[in-house]
């Protein structure tokens, strides 16, 4: 069974955002990014990354198809817009991905329809299939905000914005998701595949990374198993060590569930609730605040009590 969840973010610099650093984590890379000199270290996250391709429009300069060479052009057009700090660099869609296709078919679907809905009107799209949990395949397709041409980027692509319907605007993720669910469905219809798409109203249980898999006896199978249902076992607590060294973003999907924003403070004590070791606890805690979809809001009065650093969690 498919599902028609489709997410649209705006990467943007008025946020502090970097199409280049968006692009290192969606692709598990490490990539600079020439304009700020930052670079942003994101290869830990490669396992979770099932495929990441770029799809560009024919005639495209042909080293664009380099992943450091096309963001960092991206940042370098912008800066010759009048409204360069705050300019709109990149759109992340986000889709899930029918969890009964094999691992090709999921990475067809997604090509198939970057090329028909993107690529076709001129964007580039560089687009990740994440695996990070069983049973929740998705695809993050990052587009640039400019027509390609063969002279270089062009105008803005507003006419992939959302459009107007008897006299109302359509929001851009409204407008994905009807395009998601009719291109899955015609998509396999085509290939004599059977897939149900289920309308959602465009809700979507948020991803809830989790830990490595315990094997259960008698079966061949792993199954998932959750950080908070590691037992306290010597075990358990090597388990749940490993899975959050190996992915710190874990910690961050727990917290931003139940907080929108937090602190250092919140951040650190969900960290040492699984956590002993205090050089772990502080390189995880290092390694969240850097995090790309991270926002800082300064420091702000979280409570009469506790003025302390605060951050929100933005899903990715």
């Amino acid at each position: 069974m498919a599902s028609e969840f489709a997410r649209v973010r705006v990467v943007s610099r008025g946020d502090g955002k970097s199409s280049v650093g968006s692009a290192a984590y969606r692709a598990g890379e490490d990539l600079t990014d020439g304009r700020t000199g930052r670079t942003y270290h994101y290869s830990h996250r490669a396992a979770g990354v099932a495929h990441a391709e770029i799809i560009l429009p024919a005639g495209a300069p042909p080293e664009w198809y380099d992943r450091s060479t096309l963001w960092n052009a991206v940042e370098r057009a912008e800066d010759g817009s009048t409204r360069r700090a705050t300019a709109q660099v990149a759109k992340d869609h986000v889709v899930a991905l029918p969890v009964e296709l094999p691992l090709a078919q999921q990475i067809e679907l997604v090509r198939e329809f970057a090329r028909e809905i993107f690529v076709a009107h001129g964007v580039g799209v560089d687009f990740a299939v994440h695996l990070h949990s069983d049973g929740n395949p998705h695809a993050h397709i990052l587009t640039t905000t400019r027509v390609i041409t063969r002279d270089g980027f062009g105008r803005k692509a507003r006419h992939l914005n959302g459009q107007f319907a008897r006299g109302r605007k359509v929001a851009d993720a409204h407008q994905l998701r009807h395009d998601w669910a009719a291109f899955q469905t015609r998509w396999a219809s085509d290939r004599g595949i059977e897939l149900t798409v289920t309308n959602n109203n465009g809700e979507w249980q948020p991803e809830a990374h989790r830990g490595p898999s315990a094997s259960v006896p008698g079966e061949d199978e792993p199954v998932p198993v959750r950080l908070d249902q590691l037992q306290a076992t010597e075990d358990g607590k090597a388990l749940r060590r490993s899975a959050i060294l190996s992915d710190p973003n874990r910690i961050l999907e727990r917290l931003s569930a139940v907080k929108t924003v937090f602190t250092d403070r919140d951040l650190r004590m969900e960290i040492a609730r699984h956590l002993e070791d205090f050089t772990d606890i502080e390189a995880t805690v290092q390694r969240c605040l850097e995090h790309e979809e991270l926002v800082s809001l300064g420091r702000l009065a979280v409570d009469d009590l506790d003025r302390k650093k605060a951050a929100t969690k933005v899903e990715h």
